[in-house]
């Protein structure tokens, strides 16, 4: 019996929950994208996604949605009109950044890039592209892992209703004038502002947790 418990603690020990601050980029990049989202727990017109406990929702329109965490705020921008229309995204990895990587999911392709800040020291811009929706946040070098793990959780958990995206775009309910936020700027000491700034170049399911990384 003893030998048995020993056992049991050596595999709870062994396949316990991994520390996302403790593991490479690429390894969450590779744990978020091939961790299980079939649970959604946000809807908008057109698309539902799971919003893992720590993050929650500023605002939304019918394709941009900014959440927040702890201190930063993230801005997602959903292509709606790219997902309709089935068109592929190209994604070109940039050397000169701090991070640049691509994603290859079977069907699915993205990219992950993060520019250091030139403005103050620690910050880093993260920008994922992935399932039709692209992510940015300003963020504090300790806190890129847990950030980017958010990211890949929301993007890669979007589920379409087909009939409601062709409806958003045939009564052409997407304001034209509003643009996706790719660039952010650091002002002062504020790291969640949205001015634009050109100094950054470059289980079962019941039992199943998604903010959890196995």
């Amino acid at each position: 019996m003893k030998k048995i418990l020993i056992c049991l603690l050596a595999v709870v020990l062994l396949t316990g929950c991994v520390n996302i601050n403790k593991v490479s980029v690429d390894k969450v990049i590779s744990m978020s994208i091939k961790n299980k989202h079939n649970l959604t727990n946000e809807n908008n017109r057109g698309f539902k996604y799971y919003l893992p406990r720590e993050v929650s929702v500023v605002e939304h329109d019918s394709f941009n949605v900014v959440f927040k965490n702890k201190s930063y705020n993230y801005y997602m921008y959903v292509d709606l009109v790219s997902y309709f229309y089935k068109e592929k995204p190209t994604f070109e990895v940039d050397k000169k950044i701090y991070y640049s990587k691509l994603i290859d999911n079977k069907d699915q392709k993205g990219i992950v890039n993060i520019y250091k800040s030139t403005i103050e020291d620690g910050s880093y811009l993260i920008k994922v592209s992935y399932n039709y929706g692209s992510i940015s946040a300003i963020v504090k070098e300790k806190d890129i892992n847990d950030s980017l793990s958010n990211m890949l959780i929301i993007l890669s958990s979007i589920k379409y209703n087909d009939n409601v995206v062709k409806k958003v775009l045939e009564n052409n309910l997407i304001d034209s004038t509003e643009e996706q936020v790719s660039v952010f700027k650091i002002e002062s000491k504020a790291f969640d502002t949205l001015d634009v700034d050109d100094t950054y170049t470059g289980e079962d399911d019941e039992d199943y947790d998604p903010d959890v990384i196995n």
